[in-house]
């Protein structure tokens, strides 16, 4: 055994829940997910204070770890810099390569929602509120997206956001910017608050969109204090009458349920009046659970985390061992390893938590351009706008800040295991946490990392008894030579990127999804 092995600074290792004798070694930078036996797990954790342990793993074990990045003669340093890497070629292949598109037709709301994330927008007053987006600068928006298209950039998809974006008063606005989509081809989603959805059903049987997102916080009275019309008035039974008019029709509903502590225990009722009302049965319907983000709430006794409200769905037997679905980062976490177990493609590695620090753009009705939905109309975060004379983004050099928050640049993010699954976590919450964007902040993903990849990877072992559960970057890696590494470090152009990770590819003879 080389004296220099040592074990990966990245690993994590699981027991198998509900398989003795057996665990799971998972390398967080190169995405290996690998099955070992309990002693050869205890060999491992004792390697990480003496690596002397190691000569006790078998020589098939061994060599399988060592080909598959878990263990590695390279020293500390050489780990981060494949960070850095690896970071390097997400911006310049990923960020670079796909546009999602969020479009405010209005910063107006029918809603004064008690948590409302966009509760400063109110401060502007109703002139401004009321104000919609004019159809020259969707027409400018639109523009800029075939310009992009052109230069071959894969436009994914188009978001409406608010506001309230299906306002009765600007159904016009919400058809242009949907059939503009629909010629482009691209995929159409809608995050509304439901209650006038019924003056859009038509347009959406003339212009599908892939999902609309309705959010309903609980039974009536509980949904109905905590998601209100401007007057007052409840909001629950209209709701729930246009959701159950869209499923006729074929369009499918996300349903969100947004919890705190306040309407812990009435959220998780709401399971039942969906199952009676048969929403739960139709195969356009999913719902899902969300803690309320910490730093939007006023009292922060009030803050629950999506661990404590897995918890409590686990308890209640909404969400269980084999089923996360109800649980939205729980699933999220669930199906990035089902993808990964695939072996289809290298395992899906992000050094950005979000959109926000990577490929989405929002609009609002005055064009001014965000990359964060959570952040809009606080001007300070801008970082451009739209110049409807030209039909071009025109950005500031705020954009490279948002763009360039990555792990290989975050504290204390460099050295975790779940760098590249966290992403960093959420820089508004960072910003008021730490009071710095590029401080890491955890949010409940290592408890759902722990809880999903084990169950996950061991359903997988059972059906089909392999070992080795993913492809693993490694290989791809390990074969860099130093001029090579220091190309991927300092280039600046895509193509000489992606040329060089072309050759590597064909070298290790495996497909790059």
């Amino acid at each position: 055994m080389d004296s220099n092995l040592r074990i990966s600074t990245y690993e994590m290792l699981f027991p198998l829940p509900h398989t003795p004798g057996f665990s799971l070694a998972v390398n967080g930078l190169y995405g290996a997910y690998d099955i070992i036996t309990g002693q050869e797990e205890d060999c491992l954790r004792a390697a990480q204070a003496s690596p002397a342990s190691l000569c006790a793993l078998p020589q098939d074990t061994l060599e399988r770890l060592m080909r598959r990045g878990h263990l590695l003669t390279s020293e500390p340093a050489q780990e981060e810099k494949n960070v850095r890497i690896l970071s390097r070629l997400y911006r310049l292949l990923a960020y670079q390569s796909v546009v999602d598109l969020v479009i405010l037709p209005t910063y107006n709301c029918n809603f004064r929602c008690a948590y409302c994330f966009e509760r400063k927008r109110l401060e502007k007053g109703d002139e401004w509120l009321s104000r919609s987006m004019q159809p020259e600068m969707v027409s400018a928006i639109f523009a800029q997206m075939r310009a992009y298209q052109a230069q071959g950039r894969k436009l994914h998809s188009v978001i409406l956001y608010g506001g309230e974006p299906f306002l009765r008063v600007n159904r016009q606005l919400v058809a242009q910017i949907a059939q503009e989509a629909a010629d482009l081809k691209m995929l159409l989603v809608a995050i509304t608050n439901g209650y006038e959805l019924d003056a859009f059903l038509d347009l959406l049987k003339q212009i599908p969109f892939s999902s609309l997102q309705i959010t309903v916080d609980g039974p009536e009275a509980v949904h109905d204090s905590r998601r209100y019309l401007a007057g007052g008035q409840g909001s629950y039974r209209r709701i729930m009458e246009n959701i159950e008019k869209a499923l006729a029709i074929g369009v499918s509903i996300h349903l969100r349920v947004n919890v705190n502590r306040s309407n812990l225990d009435s959220a998780l009722s709401l399971k039942e009046i969906l199952e009676s009302k048969h929403f739960t049965q139709n195969p356009h319907f999913h719902y899902y659970f969300k803690a309320t983000t910490g730093c939007f709430e006023d009292d922060p006794s009030n803050v629950l985390t999506d661990h404590e409200l897995f918890e409590a769905l686990y308890r209640k037997g909404i969400c269980s061992e084999t089923d996360t679905r109800a649980s939205r980062v729980y699933q999220d976490i669930a199906m990035r390893v089902k993808r990964a177990l695939t072996k289809k493609a290298y395992p899906s590695l992000s050094p950005s938590h979000c959109g926000a620090s990577s490929n989405m753009l929002v609009v609002d009705p005055e064009g001014t351009l965000y990359t964060c939905w959570d952040i809009v109309s606080q001007e300070k975060y801008a970082v451009g706008f739209t110049d409807v004379e030209t039909g071009r983004f025109c950005f500031n050099f705020n954009l490279p800040k948002w763009r360039t928050r990555t792990v290989d640049r975050m504290t204390p993010c460099t050295q975790c295991p779940l760098l590249m699954v966290c992403g960093g976590g959420c820089a508004i919450e960072s910003e008021a946490a730490f009071g710095d964007r590029f401080h890491g902040t955890c949010g409940s993903v290592r408890e759902a990392f722990a809880f999903s990849a084990p169950r996950v990877c061991e359903k997988a072992f059972a059906q089909n008894g392999e070992r080795e559960l993913s492809l693993s970057l490694f290989p791809l890696f390990d074969g860099l030579s130093a001029t090579d590494r220091e190309t991927l470090l300092t280039t600046t152009k895509q193509t000489e990127a992606f040329a060089l990770l072309k050759r590597r590819l064909t070298e290790t003879q495996r497909y790059f999804g």
